[in-house]
């Protein structure tokens, strides 16, 4: 099976010789990457008079493939009568608890040989610009069309449904805007340099985005909205109704594991399929006294964001109604057991940075990873980096390359 050549590839094991060519490329595959940086432009000088060089223009990209049929996906699971949904569009917004989602679809792609949309080099599909379907050609694997879309880009839906598959299933998660941002703040370090009370003392606050992509109203922002509406509320509004209509389904950070429930019951998968460790949170997160005015700096300043999330937050609240309290509440009670059963059989233990390896170290010197430590190879999957499943990914994608 697939994960195993994923977890042979993590730990670095010899693989036994196996029948499936996909296997055997996975398990010989090499980890050397290092993408703390690796999603970040670099700019030009600003005074900078040299011509600009000449692009070559990019040679058309043909329409997306059908995606390759999925290898041992049941037809229904056991217990289950509804057939399973492989086909997702996830936007992975940032620091809103989206790698959690990530790796399960990863586990999912692994698993069942599904093909993620992955970049050609790192980790992101992340630009300044929205998504356009021809970055698809210049992706790894393009030409095998994707199950699977659970890297960090910026929304365009128009431009992601010209490579998707007609029946994919689109979802998204959302944070609290003032926790999402504080976490940001730390987690580029940016306290480094000015505190965050000194921040949200600016008048007006800067809206500048680090590193051209990180900034004011981020959710928003990943889900394509320009800049020059987020202070207009019509816009803003137009905007989270567009995403009604276009996401079957938005999780909220606050409520994970009523998300993940619902989740599961959307693609029709085994509760299993969506246990899942907080991967990527911060180790020493920011709290601001609830009578600071930085705190209410902040959340003004952060209102088209605060519009989108009210708006998921209570989506998600008639959603559990419609479910039904008591059926919510026993789902989420046995996906607690399933996740406390996974943690003890695999002794998953939380850890800071130092005390990690490279294939299950997040960027960054302020978040969490945790180790499998019993050894085994399925384990190793819970808790890899996204690095390290990018690269698995790309490994799995070559080996399809050499058998077409």
């Amino acid at each position: 099976m697939i994960h195993a050549g994923v977890c042979s590839h993590i730990r670095r094991f010899r693989f036994r010789k196996h029948s499936f060519l996909v296997v055997c490329a996975l398990g010989t595959a090499y980890l050397a990457l290092n993408l703390i940086h690796d999603s970040l432009p670099r700019r030009p000088a600003i005074n900078s008079t040299a011509a600009a060089p000449a692009t070559r223009a990019r040679p058309a990209c043909p329409p997306p493939p059908p995606p390759l049929r999925p290898a041992k996906l049941p037809h229904r699971f056991p217990g289950l009568t509804c057939a399973p949904r492989h086909r997702v569009g996830f936007l992975k917004t940032h620091r809103s608890g989206s790698s959690a989602v990530q790796n399960v679809l990863f586990r999912l792609a692994a698993h069942h040989q599904l093909v993620p949309l992955l970049p050609a080099a790192g980790s992101q599909l992340l630009g300044r610009r929205p998504f356009r379907a021809s970055d698809r050609c210049a992706a790894a694997g393009h030409q095998f069309g994707c199950h699977i879309i659970n890297v960090a880009l910026r929304w365009d839906h128009d431009q992601v449904q010209q490579v998707m598959p007609n029946d994919t299933v689109y979802i998204s998660i959302v944070r609290e805007p003032l926790r999402q941002f504080l976490s940001m703040f730390r987690h580029l370090e940016l306290d480094r340099f000015v505190s965050l009370e000194e921040f949200a003392a600016q008048r007006p606050i800067p809206s500048t985005r680090f590193g051209g992509m990180y900034g004011r109203n981020q959710q928003l922002w990943d889900f394509g909205l320009p800049e020059e509406h987020h202070d207009d509320d019509n816009k803003v509004r137009e905007k989270v109704a567009e995403i009604e209509r276009h996401f079957q389904l938005v999780l909220v950070a606050e409520r994970m594991d009523e998300s993940l429930v619902l989740l599961r019951h959307l693609l029709c998968w085994p509760t299993a399929y969506v246990v899942s460790m907080r991967l990527n949170a911060l180790m020493a997160p920011i709290e601001l006294p609830v009578d600071s005015p930085a705190r209410s700096a902040l959340q003004r300043w952060l209102r088209a964001d605060r519009l989108l999330y009210r708006h998921f937050a209570g989506r998600l609240e008639q959603r559990v109604r419609q479910f039904g309290e008591d059926r919510m509440r026993q789902e989420v009670a046995a996906l607690r057991e399933e996740t406390r059963r996974v943690v003890a059989e695999c002794r998953i233990v939380r850890s800071p940075p130092a005390e990690l390896q490279e294939w299950n170290r997040w960027p960054g010197h302020r978040v969490y990873g945790f180790s499998a430590r019993n050894g085994s190879r399925l384990c190793q999957m819970y808790v890899a980096a996204e690095h390290t499943w990018v690269q698995v990914m790309r490994e799995l994608v070559e080996a399809l390359k050499a058998i077409r």
